[in-house]
Protein backbone atom coordinates (compact mmCIF):
# COMPACT_ATOMS: atom_id res chain seq x y z
CA UNK A 1 0.00 0.00 0.00
CA UNK A 2 1.10 3.59 -0.68
CA UNK A 3 1.50 5.59 2.54
CA UNK A 4 0.85 9.33 2.59
CA UNK A 5 2.64 10.40 5.78
CA UNK A 6 1.03 13.84 5.80
CA UNK A 7 -2.41 12.27 5.63
CA UNK A 8 -1.52 9.88 8.45
CA UNK A 9 -0.63 12.84 10.67
CA UNK A 10 -3.93 14.50 9.75
CA UNK A 11 -5.76 11.30 10.70
CA UNK A 12 -3.96 11.23 14.07
CA UNK A 13 -4.82 14.89 14.67
CA UNK A 14 -8.45 14.02 13.91
CA UNK A 15 -8.45 11.44 16.72
CA UNK A 16 -7.48 14.06 19.30
CA UNK A 17 -9.97 16.57 17.90
CA UNK A 18 -12.70 13.94 18.26
CA UNK A 19 -11.62 13.14 21.82
CA UNK A 20 -12.63 16.68 22.77
CA UNK A 21 -15.51 17.05 20.30
CA UNK A 22 -17.47 13.77 20.01
CA UNK A 23 -19.42 14.65 16.87
CA UNK A 24 -16.09 14.61 15.01
CA UNK A 25 -15.58 10.88 15.64
CA UNK A 26 -17.50 9.81 12.56
CA UNK A 27 -15.53 12.04 10.22
CA UNK A 28 -12.28 11.03 11.97
CA UNK A 29 -13.04 7.35 11.40
CA UNK A 30 -14.07 8.01 7.81
CA UNK A 31 -10.76 9.75 7.19
CA UNK A 32 -8.92 6.85 8.74
CA UNK A 33 -10.94 4.46 6.58
CA UNK A 34 -9.64 6.07 3.42
CA UNK A 35 -6.18 4.76 4.35
CA UNK A 36 -7.64 1.22 4.26
CA UNK A 37 -9.82 1.32 1.13
CA UNK A 38 -12.97 2.49 2.96
CA UNK A 39 -14.03 -0.39 5.21
CA UNK A 40 -16.89 -0.18 7.69
CA UNK A 41 -15.38 1.04 10.98
CA UNK A 42 -16.90 0.69 14.43
CA UNK A 43 -15.66 1.81 17.85
CA UNK A 44 -17.41 0.83 21.04
CA UNK A 45 -16.59 2.11 24.51
CA UNK A 46 -17.82 1.65 28.06
CA UNK A 47 -17.01 4.30 30.66
CA UNK A 48 -16.49 3.83 34.38
CA UNK A 49 -20.19 4.31 35.11
CA UNK A 50 -21.36 1.68 32.65
CA UNK A 51 -22.44 4.10 29.93
CA UNK A 52 -22.10 2.44 26.52
CA UNK A 53 -20.96 4.62 23.63
CA UNK A 54 -20.81 3.50 20.04
CA UNK A 55 -19.60 5.31 16.94
CA UNK A 56 -19.23 4.16 13.33
CA UNK A 57 -17.66 5.56 10.19
CA UNK A 58 -21.09 5.96 8.60
CA UNK A 59 -20.52 3.25 5.98
CA UNK A 60 -22.58 0.67 7.84
CA UNK A 61 -26.29 0.02 7.44
CA UNK A 62 -28.08 1.24 10.62
CA UNK A 63 -30.54 -1.69 10.49
CA UNK A 64 -27.82 -4.33 10.49
CA UNK A 65 -25.86 -2.41 13.11
CA UNK A 66 -28.91 -2.65 15.38
CA UNK A 67 -29.14 -6.37 14.66
CA UNK A 68 -25.47 -6.82 15.49
CA UNK A 69 -25.62 -4.83 18.74
CA UNK A 70 -28.78 -6.53 19.97
CA UNK A 71 -27.94 -10.13 19.01
CA UNK A 72 -24.24 -10.65 18.42
CA UNK A 73 -22.20 -8.10 20.38
CA UNK A 74 -21.46 -10.62 23.14
CA UNK A 75 -18.93 -13.44 23.61
CA UNK A 76 -21.55 -16.20 23.83
CA UNK A 77 -23.02 -15.33 20.43
CA UNK A 78 -19.87 -14.25 18.62
CA UNK A 79 -16.61 -16.12 18.97
CA UNK A 80 -14.79 -13.21 17.33
CA UNK A 81 -15.88 -10.97 20.18
CA UNK A 82 -14.84 -13.65 22.66
CA UNK A 83 -11.38 -13.88 21.08
CA UNK A 84 -11.01 -10.12 20.95
CA UNK A 85 -11.85 -9.73 24.64
CA UNK A 86 -9.06 -12.18 25.49
CA UNK A 87 -6.47 -10.60 23.19
CA UNK A 88 -3.61 -8.36 24.37
CA UNK A 89 -4.16 -4.60 24.32
CA UNK A 90 -3.39 -2.80 21.05
CA UNK A 91 -2.79 -6.02 19.10
CA UNK A 92 -4.82 -6.45 15.88
CA UNK A 93 -6.85 -9.67 15.82
CA UNK A 94 -7.96 -11.02 12.45
CA UNK A 95 -11.42 -12.56 12.42
CA UNK A 96 -10.34 -15.37 10.09
CA UNK A 97 -7.75 -16.46 12.65
CA UNK A 98 -10.44 -16.90 15.31
CA UNK A 99 -13.26 -18.34 13.18
CA UNK A 100 -12.34 -20.32 10.10
CA UNK A 101 -13.98 -18.72 7.04
CA UNK A 102 -15.83 -21.81 5.78
CA UNK A 103 -17.44 -22.24 9.21
CA UNK A 104 -18.10 -18.52 9.63
CA UNK A 105 -20.16 -18.23 6.43
CA UNK A 106 -22.52 -20.90 7.78
CA UNK A 107 -23.11 -18.96 11.01
CA UNK A 108 -26.16 -16.90 11.92
CA UNK A 109 -23.92 -13.88 12.44
CA UNK A 110 -22.68 -14.02 8.85
CA UNK A 111 -26.10 -14.58 7.33
CA UNK A 112 -27.90 -12.04 9.53
CA UNK A 113 -25.34 -9.21 9.46
CA UNK A 114 -22.33 -9.72 7.19
CA UNK A 115 -23.79 -11.34 4.06
CA UNK A 116 -26.61 -8.79 3.47
CA UNK A 117 -23.99 -6.02 3.47
CA UNK A 118 -21.44 -7.92 1.39
CA UNK A 119 -18.97 -8.04 4.30
CA UNK A 120 -16.55 -10.83 5.10
CA UNK A 121 -13.10 -9.81 6.35
CA UNK A 122 -12.55 -8.08 9.67
CA UNK A 123 -9.89 -7.05 12.14
CA UNK A 124 -10.36 -5.87 15.72
CA UNK A 125 -8.24 -4.21 18.40
CA UNK A 126 -8.87 -3.81 22.13
CA UNK A 127 -7.97 -0.22 22.96
CA UNK A 128 -8.72 -0.07 26.70
CA UNK A 129 -9.48 -2.74 29.27
CA UNK A 130 -9.97 -2.11 32.97
CA UNK A 131 -12.27 -1.20 35.83
CA UNK A 132 -12.69 2.38 34.62
CA UNK A 133 -12.76 2.18 30.83
CA UNK A 134 -13.16 -0.40 28.11
CA UNK A 135 -12.96 0.29 24.39
CA UNK A 136 -12.56 -1.73 21.21
CA UNK A 137 -12.24 -0.91 17.55
CA UNK A 138 -12.94 -2.98 14.42
CA UNK A 139 -12.83 -2.66 10.64
CA UNK A 140 -14.99 -4.77 8.31
CA UNK A 141 -14.21 -5.21 4.63
CA UNK A 142 -16.25 -6.38 1.65
CA UNK A 143 -16.00 -9.99 0.50
CA UNK A 144 -14.69 -8.83 -2.89
CA UNK A 145 -11.68 -7.16 -1.21
CA UNK A 146 -8.49 -8.74 0.10
CA UNK A 147 -8.20 -9.58 3.82
CA UNK A 148 -6.30 -7.15 6.07
CA UNK A 149 -2.60 -8.03 6.01
CA UNK A 150 1.01 -6.88 5.83
CA UNK A 151 1.56 -3.12 5.61
CA UNK A 152 -2.07 -2.43 6.53
CA UNK A 153 -1.71 -4.22 9.85
CA UNK A 154 1.56 -2.41 10.57
CA UNK A 155 -0.14 0.92 9.87
CA UNK A 156 -3.04 -0.09 12.12
CA UNK A 157 -0.60 -0.80 14.98
CA UNK A 158 0.89 2.68 14.53
CA UNK A 159 -2.51 4.36 14.57
CA UNK A 160 -3.76 2.28 17.50
CA UNK A 161 -1.37 3.95 19.97
CA UNK A 162 -3.00 7.31 19.23
CA UNK A 163 -6.50 5.89 19.06
CA UNK A 164 -5.99 4.45 22.55
CA UNK A 165 -5.06 7.81 24.02
CA UNK A 166 -7.84 9.62 22.19
CA UNK A 167 -10.41 7.05 23.38
CA UNK A 168 -9.33 7.48 27.00
CA UNK A 169 -9.50 11.27 26.79
CA UNK A 170 -12.89 10.98 25.08
CA UNK A 171 -14.31 8.81 27.85
CA UNK A 172 -12.95 11.07 30.59
CA UNK A 173 -14.47 14.14 29.00
CA UNK A 174 -17.74 12.30 28.42
CA UNK A 175 -17.97 11.71 32.16
CA UNK A 176 -17.20 15.36 32.85
CA UNK A 177 -19.82 16.55 30.38
CA UNK A 178 -22.40 14.31 31.99
CA UNK A 179 -21.56 15.82 35.37
CA UNK A 180 -22.35 19.23 34.07
CA UNK A 181 -19.58 21.65 33.17
CA UNK A 182 -15.99 22.51 33.78
CA UNK A 183 -15.47 22.05 37.48
CA UNK A 184 -13.60 24.81 39.29
CA UNK A 185 -12.29 22.15 41.63
CA UNK A 186 -10.92 20.16 38.68
CA UNK A 187 -9.30 23.22 37.12
CA UNK A 188 -7.63 24.07 40.42
CA UNK A 189 -5.89 20.69 40.39
CA UNK A 190 -3.86 21.84 37.40
CA UNK A 191 -0.54 23.34 38.45
CA UNK A 192 -0.48 25.60 35.39
CA UNK A 193 -2.67 28.68 35.20
CA UNK A 194 -5.78 28.13 33.06
CA UNK A 195 -7.91 30.89 31.53
CA UNK A 196 -11.01 30.02 29.46
CA UNK A 197 -12.37 32.47 26.87
CA UNK A 198 -15.59 32.85 24.93
CA UNK A 199 -15.74 33.41 21.18
CA UNK A 200 -15.16 37.16 21.57
CA UNK A 201 -12.01 36.66 23.63
CA UNK A 202 -13.64 37.62 26.93
CA UNK A 203 -12.45 35.79 30.05
CA UNK A 204 -15.14 33.44 31.35
CA UNK A 205 -13.25 31.44 33.95
CA UNK A 206 -9.80 30.97 35.39
CA UNK A 207 -8.30 28.61 37.92
CA UNK A 208 -6.56 29.41 41.19
CA UNK A 209 -3.03 29.55 39.73
CA UNK A 210 -4.03 31.92 36.91
CA UNK A 211 -5.81 34.15 39.42
CA UNK A 212 -2.68 34.30 41.58
CA UNK A 213 -0.46 35.15 38.60
CA UNK A 214 -2.83 37.88 37.44
CA UNK A 215 -3.15 39.36 40.95
CA UNK A 216 0.64 39.76 41.06
CA UNK A 217 0.32 42.05 37.97
CA UNK A 218 3.82 41.10 36.88
CA UNK A 219 3.50 40.37 33.16
CA UNK A 220 -0.23 39.62 33.01
CA UNK A 221 -3.20 41.69 34.21
CA UNK A 222 -6.97 41.61 33.79
CA UNK A 223 -8.41 44.93 32.62
CA UNK A 224 -11.90 46.07 31.75
CA UNK A 225 -11.23 45.34 28.08
CA UNK A 226 -9.69 41.92 28.69
CA UNK A 227 -6.30 40.40 29.46
CA UNK A 228 -3.31 42.68 29.11
CA UNK A 229 0.44 42.31 29.37
CA UNK A 230 3.33 44.47 30.54
CA UNK A 231 4.07 45.65 27.02
CA UNK A 232 1.58 46.77 24.35
CA UNK A 233 3.32 44.47 21.87
CA UNK A 234 2.77 41.42 24.12
CA UNK A 235 -0.85 42.46 24.69
CA UNK A 236 -1.50 42.70 20.94
CA UNK A 237 0.16 39.34 20.28
CA UNK A 238 -1.70 37.58 23.07
CA UNK A 239 -5.08 38.94 22.02
CA UNK A 240 -4.39 38.00 18.41
CA UNK A 241 -3.58 34.42 19.46
CA UNK A 242 -6.79 34.22 21.52
CA UNK A 243 -8.89 35.62 18.64
CA UNK A 244 -7.32 33.25 16.13
CA UNK A 245 -7.81 30.24 18.40
CA UNK A 246 -11.44 31.16 19.08
CA UNK A 247 -12.15 31.45 15.35
CA UNK A 248 -10.80 28.03 14.42
CA UNK A 249 -13.36 25.41 13.46
CA UNK A 250 -13.40 21.62 13.81
CA UNK A 251 -10.63 19.59 12.25
CA UNK A 252 -7.73 21.99 12.80
CA UNK A 253 -5.68 19.28 14.50
CA UNK A 254 -2.48 20.55 16.12
CA UNK A 255 -2.30 23.69 13.99
CA UNK A 256 -4.34 26.04 16.18
CA UNK A 257 -2.92 28.21 18.94
CA UNK A 258 0.63 29.07 19.85
CA UNK A 259 3.13 29.95 22.55
CA UNK A 260 4.19 33.42 23.66
CA UNK A 261 6.75 34.63 26.26
CA UNK A 262 5.41 37.52 28.37
CA UNK A 263 7.97 40.04 29.67
CA UNK A 264 7.74 41.17 33.32
CA UNK A 265 8.32 44.59 34.88
CA UNK A 266 10.07 42.95 37.84
CA UNK A 267 12.84 41.65 35.59
CA UNK A 268 12.05 38.05 36.52
CA UNK A 269 12.09 35.38 33.84
CA UNK A 270 9.18 35.75 31.39
CA UNK A 271 5.87 34.04 31.89
CA UNK A 272 4.99 31.52 29.18
CA UNK A 273 1.49 31.60 27.71
CA UNK A 274 0.17 28.88 25.43
CA UNK A 275 -3.17 29.47 23.69
CA UNK A 276 -5.18 26.66 22.08
CA UNK A 277 -8.63 26.38 20.52
CA UNK A 278 -11.46 24.44 22.12
CA UNK A 279 -14.03 22.88 19.84
CA UNK A 280 -17.38 24.72 19.96
CA UNK A 281 -19.12 22.30 22.33
CA UNK A 282 -16.15 20.80 24.13
CA UNK A 283 -16.92 22.73 27.31
CA UNK A 284 -20.08 24.42 28.44
CA UNK A 285 -21.12 26.32 31.54
CA UNK A 286 -24.78 27.23 31.52
CA UNK A 287 -25.29 29.51 28.53
CA UNK A 288 -21.57 30.23 28.15
CA UNK A 289 -19.45 28.33 25.63
CA UNK A 290 -15.70 28.22 25.98
CA UNK A 291 -13.97 28.75 22.63
CA UNK A 292 -10.30 28.92 23.56
CA UNK A 293 -7.99 28.29 26.49
CA UNK A 294 -4.74 29.80 27.69
CA UNK A 295 -2.28 27.97 29.89
CA UNK A 296 0.21 30.24 31.66
CA UNK A 297 3.28 29.15 33.60
CA UNK A 298 5.65 31.09 35.81
CA UNK A 299 9.23 29.71 35.82
CA UNK A 300 9.76 31.28 39.26
CA UNK A 301 7.11 29.00 40.75
CA UNK A 302 7.95 25.46 41.80
CA UNK A 303 4.68 24.03 40.53
CA UNK A 304 5.04 22.08 37.30
CA UNK A 305 3.07 19.97 34.92
CA UNK A 306 3.19 16.45 36.39
CA UNK A 307 5.89 14.54 34.52
CA UNK A 308 4.34 11.19 35.45
CA UNK A 309 0.97 12.18 33.98
CA UNK A 310 2.58 13.43 30.76
CA UNK A 311 4.63 10.24 30.53
CA UNK A 312 1.56 8.04 31.04
CA UNK A 313 -0.76 10.04 28.79
CA UNK A 314 1.63 10.32 25.83
CA UNK A 315 3.37 6.96 26.43
CA UNK A 316 6.83 8.48 26.64
CA UNK A 317 9.88 7.44 28.64
CA UNK A 318 10.58 9.31 31.87
CA UNK A 319 13.35 11.40 30.26
CA UNK A 320 11.26 12.16 27.16
CA UNK A 321 8.37 13.30 29.36
CA UNK A 322 10.64 15.42 31.58
CA UNK A 323 12.10 17.14 28.54
CA UNK A 324 8.63 17.72 27.07
CA UNK A 325 7.44 19.30 30.33
CA UNK A 326 10.49 21.56 30.48
CA UNK A 327 9.87 22.72 26.91
CA UNK A 328 6.16 23.22 27.60
CA UNK A 329 7.04 25.51 30.49
CA UNK A 330 9.12 27.79 28.33
CA UNK A 331 12.67 26.41 28.45
CA UNK A 332 14.65 26.14 25.23
CA UNK A 333 16.43 22.90 24.38
CA UNK A 334 19.75 24.03 25.87
CA UNK A 335 18.18 25.17 29.16
CA UNK A 336 16.04 22.05 29.37
CA UNK A 337 19.03 19.77 28.83
CA UNK A 338 20.99 21.66 31.50
CA UNK A 339 18.14 21.34 34.02
CA UNK A 340 17.89 17.60 33.34
CA UNK A 341 21.66 17.06 33.53
CA UNK A 342 21.95 15.71 30.00
CA UNK A 343 23.77 16.88 26.87
CA UNK A 344 22.05 18.94 24.22
CA UNK A 345 22.53 16.07 21.76
CA UNK A 346 20.79 13.65 24.14
CA UNK A 347 17.98 16.16 24.64
CA UNK A 348 17.58 16.45 20.86
CA UNK A 349 17.35 12.65 20.63
CA UNK A 350 14.65 12.58 23.33
CA UNK A 351 12.74 15.34 21.51
CA UNK A 352 12.95 13.48 18.18
CA UNK A 353 11.60 10.31 19.79
CA UNK A 354 8.81 12.19 21.58
CA UNK A 355 7.75 13.78 18.29
CA UNK A 356 7.69 10.38 16.58
CA UNK A 357 5.71 8.70 19.38
CA UNK A 358 3.07 11.44 19.48
CA UNK A 359 2.75 11.87 15.73
CA UNK A 360 3.72 15.54 15.89
CA UNK A 361 6.06 17.34 13.48
CA UNK A 362 7.42 20.28 15.44
CA UNK A 363 8.23 21.21 19.01
CA UNK A 364 5.28 23.64 19.10
CA UNK A 365 2.90 20.85 18.08
CA UNK A 366 4.24 18.61 20.85
CA UNK A 367 3.75 21.37 23.42
CA UNK A 368 0.26 21.94 22.05
CA UNK A 369 -0.58 18.27 22.54
CA UNK A 370 0.65 18.41 26.14
CA UNK A 371 -1.60 21.34 26.90
CA UNK A 372 -4.55 19.91 24.93
CA UNK A 373 -4.46 16.86 27.20
CA UNK A 374 -3.66 18.78 30.40
CA UNK A 375 -7.33 19.34 31.18
CA UNK A 376 -7.97 15.63 30.83
CA UNK A 377 -5.07 14.93 33.20
CA UNK A 378 -6.65 16.97 35.97
CA UNK A 379 -9.84 14.91 35.78
CA UNK A 380 -7.77 11.73 35.70
CA UNK A 381 -6.18 12.78 38.98
CA UNK A 382 -9.55 13.76 40.47
CA UNK A 383 -11.15 10.47 39.47
CA UNK A 384 -8.15 8.52 40.76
Amino acid sequence: MTVDHEEIHRVIGGFYDAALEPELWRSALERMGRLFNDPVIMMAALDGRGCFRHVTSGRDDPHYLDVYLSRYNMPGKNRRVAALLQSPLAVPVLGCEQWETASFIRSDLYNDVYRPQGLLHDVGVVLLRGAEHNAAFSMLRRDRDEPFAGDELRLLVCLTAHLQRAAKIYLRFAEVRRDGAVSSEALDQLTAGVVLFDGRGAVLRMNRVADEIIREADGLVLRADGLGCASPIDTARLRRLVAEAASLGPGTGFDGGGALPLSRPSGKRPLTAFVAPLRPTSFESGEARFSSVMFVTDPERRAELPVEAVQRSLQLTRQEAALTVALAQGADLKAASRSLGISTNTAHTHLTRALAKTGTHRQAELIGLVYRTALAMCWNRRAG
